[in-house]
């Protein structure tokens, strides 16, 4: 058994050590006991016998024992019998506790065996994790790559764009020329059908003469060669003519496919003077708000007029206010608005605008149900102070003007926009 406990323990400590999980120290702390108890039982067995022995040769041959003295001799032994036993059951409790000892040694081996997998386990995400990084890497390049390529193309494009302009121009001009020269061979083809009409009457006359001179042919064989040469020219005329009116169809159908694609031009070019026009439309009518005048009280600036009310009013209030004066509570959508706002109203003033997120919380937006895009928060704004604040105002600080959320039932004076 001393064996075995010295060999277990030989190799717990070299697997332990060697990995990392316990230290010498702890492993000689942890040794099994059993073999310690059995050499100190053995020594108190071996001083117990010999302590028996010495008192029994002393008291019966050195010195007879008395009664007092066997009786002392006697409960000395059963002392030394309850001490035996106690020790035999201390014995059994270290034993117990070797073996508690040896289950926990088994899980310990076990946890080690699973953390060694989920080590492994670890280094194997890791370099799945590193071939990622690395394809993460090459795609980024690409992808600057891809765009240097599409800006380069983009302006070969543009520069392709403005050679395909001049060049429409120059087909234009060029129809416009071929459809001259198509009138031009029209008239031409008209002609020359009726000739090439009339050369076939005369063929045919010609043919009916021939065969009445045939029948009359001792009298007229000299006109004979001559009609034949006249026959033969005939003939090429008319394969001429043949050509001419293939050539013709296929000028003809050529003519047709460029008024086709000349059409479709015409159809581009009228949607894009409906874009322009509407473009036109638009302009005339910034124009118009551009140099109409404001209603009295109120002050212009670009397209639109502002109003500053004298009485303090609910966001809702304000509002309604605005509209009964035909407008809204002011969309401030740029730094410029801003900056004319800022100079009609004193330091330490609050306005209502015409911005809120009573619909859906964060989600700012104007009167006209449009979203915010440009912004002007104060500092930590905005903050929704207890979950009260739906509504955005206008306030200057000196030199400075930005915007802040508030109750919406707070009296504030308000900024009113209408068109002029």
């Amino acid at each position: 058994m001393d064996l075995i406990e010295i060999d277990e323990s030989e190799h717990l400590t070299k697997n332990f050590t060697m990995k990392g999980l316990m230290t010498k120290v702890d492993l000689r702390r942890g040794k099994p006991p059993s073999r310690c108890v059995s050499v100190c039982l053995g020594l108190i067995f071996a001083l117990l016998a010999g302590n028996i022995g010495q008192l029994l040769y002393y008291h019966m041959f050195i010195h007879p024992m008395s009664a007092d003295l066997i009786q002392a001799g006697a409960a000395e032994k059963l002392q030394l019998e309850d001490t035996l036993t106690n020790l035999t059951e201390n014995k059994d409790q270290l034993q117990k506790s070797y073996n508690t000892l040896e289950q926990e040694k088994d899980q310990l081996q076990t946890n080690y065996s699973n953390m060694q997998k989920s080590s492994d386990e670890l280094h194997r995400e890791k370099h799945e994790l590193q071939r990622n990084y690395s394809s993460l890497e090459t795609s980024y390049t690409d992808l600057n790559q891809s765009k240097y390529q599409l800006q380069s193309r983009y302006q070969s494009l543009s520069r392709d764009k403005d050679v395909l302009e001049q060049s429409y121009n120059d087909l234009r001009r060029n129809n416009e020329q071929l459809q001259t020269n198509y009138s031009s061979l029209e008239t031409i083809r008209g002609g020359l059908t009726k000739e090439r009409d009339q050369m076939e009457q005369s063929y045919s006359i010609l043919k009916q003469e021939k065969d009445q001179l045939q029948l009359n042919c001792e009298g007229v064989q000299r006109n004979l060669t001559n009609l034949q040469r006249e026959k033969h020219e005939l003939q090429r005329n008319y394969s001429s003519l043949e050509g001419d009116k293939d050539q013709l169809q296929k000028n003809n159908n050529d003519l047709q496919s460029r008024y086709n694609t000349l059409q479709r031009e015409k159809d581009q070019l009228r949607t894009d003077y409906n874009s322009l026009t509407a473009e036109r439309d638009q302009l005339q009518q910034r124009v118009n708000r551009l140099t109409r005048a404001c209603p009295s009280g109120w002050n212009k600036f670009g397209e639109s007029c502002f109003f500053l009310s004298k009485t303090s009013r609910s966001w809702q209030s304000s509002k309604n206010f605005c509209n009964s004066k035909g407008g809204d509570l002011a969309i401030l959508n740029s730094r410029d608005k801003m900056m004319f706002v800022k100079g009609l109203l004193e330091v330490h003033v609050h306005a209502w605008i015409g911005l809120t997120d009573s619909v859906s919380e964060g989600t700012w937006r104007w009167v006209d149900q449009t979203k915010t895009t440009t912004t002007f928060w104060g500092p930590s704004q905005p903050d929704n102070w207890k979950n009260t604040e739906d509504c955005g105002e206008i306030r200057r600080t000196g030199n400075d003007v930005d915007w802040n959320d508030s109750n919406c039932n707070s009296e504030r004076f308000c900024i009113c926009e209408r068109s002029p």
